[in-house]
């Protein structure tokens, strides 16, 4: 069948060396690449677990989304705060025409302790999704049996409508936006909709305004530093080609 509407998916430690390994099958990271490839509107990832260098920030998938984004999709990404903190956010959103969203489950913002949500999943516009057991580390996507399903058509639609009203209702909650929101609420008009959020009780919103206000200041602070650094080289730059003024006569 050239397009099932369901595709088992899996990731093994010795993918092809190991007798768990079954030819029709379909690898994690293959399917997660290969979605946000397909994706022309919308795409939403989420997994309450990430890793630097790996995963979303770095890696096929990671270049996947800088790619989409590119080309004007607009993305969300659903984590825990410290995993949305692993992603490198000014390299992903580079060359951005679409804009990016990170989000975070209301009950992780309102206790940090607690996930919130243990959902591992990946949908494209309407029509696929993956969901499984993986989550989006090097081990998740590379070195340890994880299991799940792509899927087509009617299921794909209703996961993208739940995850589309658990966004409504503030199950997640927008913790960030690049670029800034102004811009941002242009390019999503551009590219679908933008999801309407219902008003959060004042005690919460509060949170999710200092959640918000601590992402931004670390995007600033990477920001400063990365200038810092290249203003820094370029000084170096120019001290060992200009000669050194004769101090005496």
């Amino acid at each position: 069948m050239a397009n099932p509407a369901v595709e088992l998916v899996l990731t093994l430690p010795q993918l092809r060396e190991t007798p768990l390994y079954l030819p029709n099958s379909r690898t994690t990271a293959g399917v997660l690449t290969q979605l946000v490839l397909e994706a022309n509107i919308r795409l939403a990832v989420a997994a309450p677990f990430m890793q630097v260098r790996a995963g979303l920030s770095e890696g096929p998938v990671a270049l996947a989304i800088a790619a989409a984004l590119a080309r004007g999709v607009s993305v969300d990404i659903v984590g825990t705060r410290e995993g949305l903190g692993t992603l490198d956010v000014a390299q992903l959103t580079r060359s951005a025409a679409g804009t990016l969203r990170l989000w975070e489950p209301s009950e992780h913002v309102e206790h940090p302790e607690r996930l919130g949500s243990h959902a591992k999943f990946c949908i494209a516009d309407d029509a696929a999704a993956y969901v499984g057991s993986a989550h989006f580390t090097g081990p998740g996507l590379g070195s340890q049996l994880e299991m799940g399903v792509l899927v087509r058509g009617d299921v794909a639609a209703q996961i993208s409508a739940f995850f589309e009203l658990a966004c409504r209702i503030r199950f997640f909650v927008q913790v960030a936006v690049h670029p800034p929101l102004k811009q941002a609420q242009h390019r999503v008009a551009a590219t679908g909709p933008a999801i309407e959020l219902v008003e959060l009780p004042a005690a919460m919103q509060w949170k999710v305004d200092a959640v918000t206000r601590r992402a931004s200041e670390e995007v600033g602070r990477k920001r400063a530093a990365a200038a810092s650094a290249v203003e820094a080289e370029e000084v170096g730059e120019r001290s060992d080609v200009e000669p050194t003024p004769d101090s005496g006569p």
